[in-house]
């Protein structure tokens, strides 16, 4: 089994991604399924200089207003498996104030989202299990005809799977003095 140093890994991914100009970024859905649930929220901030400290150049945040499909299925009754909508958007801050702006159309969100990506050179995006978050903004990008072009992409968890989890399991499980 490989064992990795924290300094051996960050030079690693300091010689691997240290071109790019990193954008964390999350979404926030009312669904698993791109297809037939909504995006209701992007947020991201651009980071620059990441390996010697976290310094946030600028940042994005869009709230997405109901589909006309999305209000219809929250005035029907659940039925189904798992959260329904309210339940959902019980344990969100939906509806919260945005501060200055407003809500805007789930379409619009996804078009200054991709505006703001295309202000920036060599754009990382990096997510927490990225291809959810991908594939819902590709997706419903399409639906309103529209092709997402293809950025380099981290997922942050395929990252720290792969890199640490290795290295703390045992015979008898996992070793926490070495995090």
């Amino acid at each position: 089994m490989k064992e990795y140093k924290i300094e051996t890994v960050l030079q690693e991914f300091k010689e691997k991604y240290g071109g790019y100009t990193w954008v964390v970024f999350d979404t926030e859905t009312l669904g698993f399924c791109p297809y037939r649930h909504q995006m209701t929220e992007i947020a991201a901030a651009v980071v620059e200089s990441p390996f010697e400290e976290w310094n946030i150049v600028s940042e994005f945040r869009k709230k997405a207003r109901f589909t006309d499909k999305t209000r219809i299925r929250l005035g029907t009754p659940y039925t189904g498996k798992g959260k329904s909508y309210a339940d959902l958007l019980s344990m969100t801050q939906y509806g919260e104030s945005c501060g200055s702006w407003d809500y805007v159309e789930e379409e619009e969100m996804i078009n200054d989202f991709i505006k703001y990506l295309s202000q920036i050179d060599n754009p990382l995006l990096i997510a927490h299990n990225a291809p959810f978050d991908m594939r819902f903004l590709s997706v419903r990008n399409g639906i309103y005809g529209k092709i997402l072009k293809d950025y380099k992409v981290l997922d942050s968890l395929a990252f720290l799977k792969r890199t640490f989890k290795p290295s703390l399991k045992t015979k008898n499980g996992f070793r926490l003095d070495e995090i």
